[in-house]
């Protein structure tokens, strides 16, 4: 028995040997006589179009989705196209003469015929700054590097599918599109020692040690650990992480940050703050913003001066 999705009609079975009773009956039946493979095959209705969608790597088409479908003739169908973390959307392309605008992410369609269409994404560029170097993302996937590279902290140029780069005082970490991590410049104390790192979400770096965020919400740490800065293991829930000169911070799930690490001017006294969305650590102080744009501090000589960011 063959049910036709809406939009659809059984056309025929194809594959049996012959042995299909009628293969234009979408309720029929075959005799087993040999061992068989057999398909349904479905056309769409009079007066209906099909509308296929895919997308590239960095994102996904989360409304109408993705794959095959089924609409009247003139339906205009609503599209949009999500990108991952450190991605943006760049355009549709495909049969798109009926896209109301192929550069927004949301947009509609208008189904006069049967199309194609693809959303397209790429690594949104960034920049980091080290303690002598610059470092930037560019949209293809690759980096460049300026400054001292006296440790081989520049040497970036290989590096290809990258979406994220963090730097610390002379070392370059980079978060890869799979998840794995890549790091350069000086590695004395582990903190480059990231190869065997796996799916990973964010990295951020210290002074001289790095950190990174899993998919599952733990944490990883490398490098100098004299002041506990890469006692993470506990960590569970995790959205965000930010490494600074001798601590590291975390925002968990809940809004509530964790820190570890030297503590000397204060900047690890966060364990009051709630409803945080993302943080920042510096050399000795520590910054919060939360759900309604306004901002905590702790550590050295901070002033906000009432700042709101919303």
């Amino acid at each position: 028995m063959a049910e036709a999705d809406e939009g659809y009609r059984f056309a025929n079975w194809t594959g049996g040997g012959g042995t299909i009773t009628d293969v234009h009956d979408a309720s029929t039946n075959i005799t087993m006589s040999n061992s068989y493979s057999i398909t349904a095959n479905f056309e769409l209705e009079e007066g209906w179009r099909s509308l296929t969608i895919s997308s590239t790597e960095g994102g996904s088409v989360t409304e109408p989705g993705e794959g095959t479908f089924a609409y009247a003739t003139n339906t205009t169908v609503d599209l949009v196209a999500q990108p991952n973390e450190y991605y943006e959307f760049v355009e549709w392309t495909g049969n798109v003469s009926t896209i109301d605008n192929v550069n927004a992410a949301i947009t509609t369609i208008t189904m006069d015929d049967n199309y194609s269409i693809m959303a397209n994404f790429s690594i949104t560029p960034m920049v980091a700054a080290g303690g002598y170097h610059t470092v930037g993302v560019k949209s293809d996937g690759t980096v460049v590097a300026v400054g001292w590279n006296e440790l081989g902290q520049c040497k970036v140029s290989g590096w290809t599918d990258i979406t994220q780069v963090a730097t610390g005082r002379v070392h370059t970490v980079g978060l890869e599109a799979d998840g794995t991590v890549v790091a350069v410049g000086w590695n004395e104390l582990g903190q480059c020692k990231v190869s065997g790192w796996t799916d990973i979400t964010q990295v951020a770096t210290g002074r001289v040690h790095t950190v990174g965020l899993e998919a599952d919400g733990t944490v990883v740490a490398v490098g100098n650990n004299y002041y506990d800065q890469c006692a993470i293991g506990g960590w569970t829930d995790t959205t965000q992480v930010s490494a600074g000169y001798r601590h590291t911070v975390g925002v968990k799930s809940d809004g509530t940050v964790v820190t570890v690490g030297d503590n000397n001017a204060g900047q690890c006294d966060v364990g009051s703050w709630t409803d945080i969305d993302q943080v920042a650590a510096g050399w000795s102080h520590t910054v919060g913003v939360k759900e309604d744009g306004t901002m905590v501090a702790a550590g050295l000589e901070v002033e906000l001066a009432k700042w709101d960011l919303n």
